[in-house]
């Protein structure tokens, strides 16, 4: 091999090193893209599965009956006959 074609080959292998470089950053380019594109997807999978939940939530709720006063008709603070008699008629 003489000089010159020694000289060619390194300046060859220092194309192909800079091209490499060059697809490396445009690699890293295109998957950070990616990546910030995938954890966007992630967050609004989350908020989206925590208002359905809560939505779920919410309507389970709104289905219950809850009575206002739970106590025996014998606890009532009004516990007078409901009707009461005034005379009794002979």
């Amino acid at each position: 091999m003489t000089k010159n074609e020694i000289e060619e080959l390194v300046k060859a292998l220092g194309n192909v090193i800079e091209a490499f470089r060059e697809l490396a950053g445009e690699l890293e380019k295109a998957f950070s893209n990616m990546v910030k594109t995938y954890s966007e997807m992630l967050k609004l999978e989350d908020v989206i599965e925590e208002t359905s939940y809560q939505d779920e939530i919410q309507q389970l709720r709104s289905k219950w009956i809850v009575p206002k006063d739970t106590r025996r008709p014998s606890q009532n603070i009004n516990n007078k006959p409901r009707f009461m008699v005034r005379k009794v008629i002979r």
